[in-house]
């Protein structure tokens, strides 16, 4: 197994003798840099068909299927409607397998949800920065966002974190990683010390993922060091086990913010992955310095 010494984002040192047939280190000091990973198994590029999703109904228009969620609703609201939620734990918790759960931007949401079945998680707007959308930051027990479920949707989405990842990819056994998670057009903040979008790697076993980070902006909390922005481990494995086929493209790593709403942050990795067989392309880092892309067979 590899890790990497990112005290400046340029180092790289073997700590055994798994391989790993890819590992990337993009320091957050760069400037305009875009990497490329190998390409082979699916979803790539050439094949890969964002979904799309249906405007957000009014609430007498709801499928049976779907739920609607603004944090801004009237407790009388609620109690008239089971579909309607002004907490995005309570509709997930209540949701069933396919479900799609439209969120409101209302007045945000200050919570840590567990995502533990195959939903679509719909917003309205991610925002035109970390401070408005369809924003969700964590509480401070945990992650903001927990996926634990395969199949999950999430798009249109501010998600930040309070002492702890925004993002969190937990493997629900020591033989299963999160997998066919579609995450398209949300903007994720790492708060200090913290990573943004943390994929938890399983113990052992072979994952096939094929997950897939679209045109989304991956930045920090206001003013923050954050340690990572996007972090996709490989865990400890036995013979080839690494993660694989995630597709990365068309995002944007940044720690330069649209001023004067949100300070400028800094953090030592823009994109930490390790994977067999995806692709990385078309991604922006807009900072300044130096990028370090580095492959180890």
């Amino acid at each position: 197994m590899y890790s990497t010494d990112t005290d400046d984002g340029s180092g790289l040192r073997s700590a055994g003798a798994v391989a790993m047939a890819l590992v990337m280190v993009v320091s957050m000091l760069a400037i305009g840099g875009v990497a490329a990973g190998s390409a082979a198994a699916q979803p790539t590029a050439d094949n890969y068909d964002p979904p799309t999703y249906p405007d957000i109904p009014d609430i007498g228009d709801l499928d049976s299927d779907q739920f609607l969620v603004n944090s801004s609703f009237e407790d009388g609201e609620i109690d008239d409607n089971d579909q309607v939620f002004n907490e995005l734990g309570g509709a997930i918790d209540d949701a069933e397998s396919g479900f799609e759960i439209f969120i409101e931007p209302g007045e945000g949401y200050e919570e840590s949800v567990v995502v533990d079945t195959q939903v679509d998680l719909i917003g309205e707007n991610a925002g035109d920065d970390q401070t408005d959308g369809v924003r969700l930051e964590g509480d401070g027990t945990g992650p903001a966002l927990e996926i634990q479920a395969d199949l999950v949707d999430v798009t249109e989405m501010t998600i930040v974190g309070n002492d702890a990842p925004a993002v969190q990819l937990t493997a629900q056994s020591s033989t299963d990683n999160v997998k066919d998670l579609d995450f398209l057009n949300n903007i994720v903040a790492a708060d200090d010390g913290q990573v943004g979008f943390n994929a938890d790697p399983m113990s052992m076993g072979s994952p096939f993922e094929q997950n897939v980070l679209f045109q989304n902006e991956f930045t920090v909390t206001d003013g923050a060091t954050a340690d990572t922005l996007v972090f996709i481990g490989g865990g400890v494995v036995t013979g080839d086990e690494q993660p694989d086929s995630y597709l990365i493209e068309d995002n944007e790593f940044r720690t330069q913010n649209a001023p004067p709403t949100v300070d400028d942050g800094l953090t030592t990795t823009s994109l930490h992955l390790e994977a067999d067989d995806s692709e990385v392309l078309e991604n922006d880092f807009p900072a300044v310095g130096e990028g370090v892309f580095e492959e180890v067979p």
